[in-house]
C-alpha cells in the first residue's frame, strides 16, 4: 500500500513479521548525505552498527516527532510551541565561545571587556563592523549586556 504525502515521500507499509508482531517495514527515500551522516552518527553512538539498531533509532525520532508535534497546544507544522528567539540563541554562542576561548564563568554575574565580545561576536556571526554593532545594540535592548564603561560590559543573564 502506497500513501501520497505533500511533501512527496512515498510510504511503503507491509508485514515485516507474521501477524501480532507490532512491526511494520516502512520504506523511505532519504539522500545519501543524509544516511551517510546518519550511519556515521550511529557508529560514533554505539561504536558499532547491530542488526535493527537503525530501526530502533528511526522509531525512537518518529516518536519523539510525533510528541513534539502533538502536544495540545501545539498547532500542527507550526514550529515549537515556545521557539527561542534567535537573539537568545546567538547571545549563548557568544557566551560559550567567550567561556572557551577565556575562560569566562556565566553561572555568576561577568564582566567582559568590549574587545572580548567583540572577538566572540565576530566569531559567531561574522567581523562586518556594521554585525558587531547590531549584535551589541540588540544585546543590550533585550537587557543581556549592560555597559559598565565604554570598554567594559557586564553580562547580566
Amino acid at each position: 500500500m502506497f500513501i501520497n504525502l505533500d511533501i512527496q515521500t512515498y510510504l511503503e507499509v507491509s508485514a515485516l513479521a507474521g501477524p501480532g508482531s507490532g512491526k511494520v517495514e516502512l520504506h523511505v527515500t532519504i539522500s545519501e548525505k543524509l544516511n551517510k551522516k546518519f550511519r556515521e552518527f550511529l557508529a560514533r553512538k554505539y561504536g558499532y552498527i547491530r542488526k535493527g539498531i537503525i530501526s530502533e533509532e528511526v522509531e525512537s525520532a518518529l516518536w519523539a516527532w510525533i510528541a513534539e508535534h502533538t502536544h495540545k497546544e501545539h498547532k500542527f507544522g507550526a514550529g515549537r510551541v515556545n521557539p527561542e528567539p534567535k537573539y537568545r540563541r546567538i547571545y549563548d554562542q557568544v557566551k560559550r565561545w567567550l567561556s572557551l576561548e577565556y575562560g569566562y564563568d556565566f553561572n555568576e554575574v561577568a564582566q567582559v571587556p568590549k574587545k572580548h565580545m567583540v572577538e566572540a561576536i565576530a566569531a559567531v556571526r561574522g567581523s562586518d563592523k556594521r554585525t558587531i554593532e547590531k549584535w551589541l545594540r540588540l544585546f543590550t535592548d533585550k537587557g543581556l549586556i549592560k555597559w559598565l564603561s565604554p570598554n567594559l560590559i557586564e553580562v547580566v543573564r
